[in-house]
């Protein structure tokens, strides 16, 4: 969350003695710190490495979820880990407004493509909406209903509303607002024939 990023440069290891040693369970490659696909992993590899690991070891449910379009790089790894799931935050397909608060992601095209890329090649994809963010919200239904099996959705939360970036759009901050939106998009869904779900992982995945 800054200027600066320090590489875990073992990772790997850690990861493939880990899964030695621990219980099946689902594994998340997620921007919950830092995003898997930060601009260091074009020169590191350690989200790739990760990867090349969790596709050698016994099966468990792999989800990744980023922003950035590297990932297309390893949609052949991620195609061959049994029951692997690629996902993209999508809080909107207002590209000026994604530019405004993820100036430094890819933008909302980049991520559709790579989604679409990633279903032709077999690999289950989903999408998280946390939180809403200005623009269309039937265009974002149709944009999601053609890349995503599932969707995640929730609102704002906390500290988030705090920061400075919503002051350009300070409807978003309001609770009432957020909530309208989630429940026009999850009907919207719906409707399509897109499963919604709420918290960390899809229902069918424990």
């Amino acid at each position: 969350w800054g200027s600066y990023v320090d590489a875990r440069v073992n990772v790997a290891e850690v990861l493939a003695r880990e899964l030695a040693v621990r219980p099946r369970h689902p594994i998340k490659l997620c921007p919950v710190v830092s995003d898997p696909y930060h601009a260091i992993e074009a020169k590191r590899g350690l989200t790739r490495a990760c990867l090349e690991v969790l596709r050698d070891a016994p099966p468990r449910p792999v989800f990744v979820l980023t922003r950035a379009a590297l990932v297309a790089r390893d949609l052949d790894l991620l195609a061959a880990i049994e029951g692997a799931r690629l996902g993209f935050s999508l809080p909107t397909v207002d590209d000026a407004v994604r530019a405004w608060f993820e100036p430094r992601a890819a933008s909302v095209d980049e991520r559709l493509a790579v989604l679409r890329e990633a279903r032709a090649k077999g690999v289950e994809t989903f999408a998280v909406v946390q939180p809403v963010l200005p623009g269309d919200t039937t265009a974002l239904a149709d944009a999601l209903a053609e890349v995503a099996s599932s969707v995640s959705l929730d609102v704002l939360r906390g500290e988030e509303a705090a920061t400075a970036l919503f002051d350009a759009h300070p409807e978003a901050r309001d609770e009432g607002w957020q909530r309208a939106r989630v429940e026009a998009l999850r009907a919207a869904l719906t409707a399509r024939g897109v499963r919604c779900w709420d918290g960390e992982l899809p229902p069918d995945v424990s």
